[in-house]
Order: structure tokens, then C-alpha cells, then sequence
């Protein structure tokens, strides 16, 4: 059995074990001593580069998992900016993907869900989006989205709490006194004071939310306030002209105001709308016969009593005549 050497790495000649200098050329020999000694230097060059390369490219994939969040959700809102709902949410969702708790892309998608009035998406993501914004209009649109949501769900309360804390958000934002004052008529029993002044503030403010205005008008008409309850149901017809229930609104505080022939004009309306109401069709025979018009009266009478013909008022109205 040959006895182990030492390679000098200068001349290649072979040295005992314990030598500290290479017999043939004196190049010191001791360095060469270590566990890697016997491993030829190419071969330690290509382990270190190896290992390099393996270490760059976890690091690259690394920056490359990261920065991906941030180029969907740049993305997302320029189509979001632009108007494209579709291709933003498709966007943040990419975004989400990589990193599922990124908070751009959720704040993202519960912009898109409150500018489409995508329940679902609004249900899924604005607590999120609430949480991770600061105090500002952004959140106080978010939270108005989120309440219309919880009223539709007739969880009054809590909508009327996210508009309160919208309004601390931003005290100009649209939606939030509508939602309060419909929150109210909601709550039980219902709070039709508070009602009354959030749904005026609205009104005030021209928010184009349509179902404002008959709830508003229907109070205002309870408490015999006429003359702005017609004002009311009119701002509401601009919004819902076809709007049956706003017309019947607008003739019943026509009436209040002894305009009866305001209040059959917008009978006549309602009844342009749905032709098959036959209270529709007795209330306008009454207010022929105040008018002075008997044929008209009997038109409506018979009307009402061929639809509905187990009706007692739809009767009643026939026997007027």
C-alpha cells in the first residue's frame, strides 16, 4: 500500500505528509494540507460558481415574486383610472395571486366592486380595504359601498355605523347621509326623526340615489308637509320618471294641497306606467267627480271594477256615479 503524499501545487512533485516546503522547488506545501487538498483547483472553481449560480437565481426569483404584486396592481390602476373595471379587477387579482394579503390590490378590487356595485366583491374585500387605509375620502367611499350592502341585508345598524364612520372620514361624501336616513326607517322601531333630517340632507346635497325620494316624500306627507313633499317627489321623478309610486306620491300631496287637478295628472301618469291598478283607477274617478266630470268618473269606475271586480272600493266608486 503506497503511502498518502503531498502534491506541491507549483512543481506537482509528491512530499511526505508532515513536510512544511516541497523538496524540489521549496514552494511552501502545509496550505495544501486542508480537506480540500486533494480536490483539483478547476473542480473547486466549479463548485463555487454552481453554488453562486444557485444563489443568484433564488435571489432573482425572490425580486421577481415581489416586484410582480406591484406591476399588476400598477396595472390595475391605469384600467381602473381609465375606467376598465373588467381589466382592473382581472389585474388586482393577478396581483393577489403572488401575494394574497398585497394591500394595493385588495384596496384595488373594493374600488372596482364600489364602482360597479359588485356586491360580492364588496363583501370580500372592504373590511380588508377599510383596514389597511388611512382616514380619507378613498375609505369613506369604500365604507358608503360596503353599507349599501349590509341595508340591502336589512343589517341597519351596522350600515348606518359604517356611514357614521364614513362621514368622519370624509364629511362630504355622497351616500353617507342617505344611507343614515334610510338606516333609520330601517331600525326598530324606526327612528323616523333622524329619517327625516339625514334623508333631507341628501336630498340637499342632489344624491342620485332614487329610493331617497319616495321614503323622503312618504314622511313628509305623514306629517302633512305638502308643499316640500311635492318638491321632493318631483326631484325623485327626475331621477325615475317611470316611477309609479313616486307618481301616486306626487298626487297625494297635490291633494293635500286642494290641487286636484295636479293630482289627476299625476294619476293619469302613474297610470300610463301600470294601466292594471285599479286603486289607481278609483282614486281618479273621485277626483273626476270633484272636477266636475262624470264621464271620466264612470271610465275609471268601470275600470276599476272589471279588475278588480271583488274589490268593495272598486264598487264603491261605480256606485258613486
Amino acid at each position: 500500500m503506497e503511502a498518502e503524499t503531498l502534491t506541491c501545487s507549483e512543481c506537482g512533485a509528491e512530499n511526505s505528509l508532515d513536510a512544511d516546503a516541497c523538496l524540489a522547488c521549496g514552494a511552501d506545501v502545509s496550505a495544501s494540507s486542508g480537506p480540500l487538498s486533494k480536490i483539483p483547483t478547476s473542480a473547486l472553481l466549479g463548485g463555487v460558481a454552481l453554488i453562486l449560480l444557485i444563489v443568484l437565481g433564488v435571489l432573482a426569483k425572490t425580486l421577481y415574486t415581489k416586484s410582480r404584486p406591484s406591476s399588476h396592481t400598477s396595472s390595475g390602476l391605469s384600467y381602473l383610472e381609465a375606467g376598465d373595471h373588467a381589466k382592473a379587477s382581472k389585474e388586482f387579482n393577478a396581483a393577489l395571486k403572488y401575494d394574497g394579503r398585497y394591500e394595493d390590490a385588495i384596496v384595488g378590487l373594493a374600488r372596482v366592486g364600489a364602482a360597479t356595485g359588485d356586491e360580492a366583491t364588496i363583501k370580500k374585500y372592504a373590511k380588508l380595504a377599510i383596514e389597511a387605509l388611512g382616514k380619507g375620502s378613498l375609505r369613506a367611499q369604500i365604507r358608503v359601498a360596503y353599507a349599501w350592502t349590509l341595508l340591502k341585508e336589512d343589517k341597519a345598524r351596522e350600515a348606518n355605523n359604517q356611514a357614521i364612520e364614513a362621514l368622519d372620514d370624509d364629511d362630504a361624501i355622497l351616500g353617507a347621509d342617505a344611507l343614515r336616513g334610510l338606516s333609520a326607517l330601517r331600525m326598530t322601531p324606526p327612528q323616523e326623526d333622524d329619517a327625516l333630517l339625514y334623508l333631507k340632507k341628501a336630498a340637499n346635497k342632489e344624491d342620485q340615489r332614487p329610493e331617497i325620494y319616495p321614503a323622503l316624500s312618504r314622511l313628509l306627507l305623514k306629517r302633512k308637509g305638502y308643499e316640500e313633499g311635492e318638491g321632493i317627489a318631483n326631484q325623485g321623478l327626475a331621477l325615475a320618471k317611470d316611477d309609479p309610486e313616486l307618481w301616486l306620491l306626487l298626487a297625494s300631496h297635490r291633494r293635500g294641497r286642494k290641487n286636484l287637478q295636479g293630482e289627476r295628472e299625476a294619476l293619469e301618469a302613474a297610470l300610463k306606467i301600470d294601466g292594471k291598478r285599479a286603486d289607481v283607477h278609483t282614486q281618479l274617478s273621485r277626483v273626476c267627480l270633484e272636477l266636475k266630470d262624470p264621464s271620466g268618473a264612470l271610465v275609471h269606475a268601470k275600470k276599476s271594477a272589471e279588475i278588480a271586480p271583488e274589490d268593495a272600493m272598486a264598487q264603491l266608486a261605480l256606485g258613486r256615479i
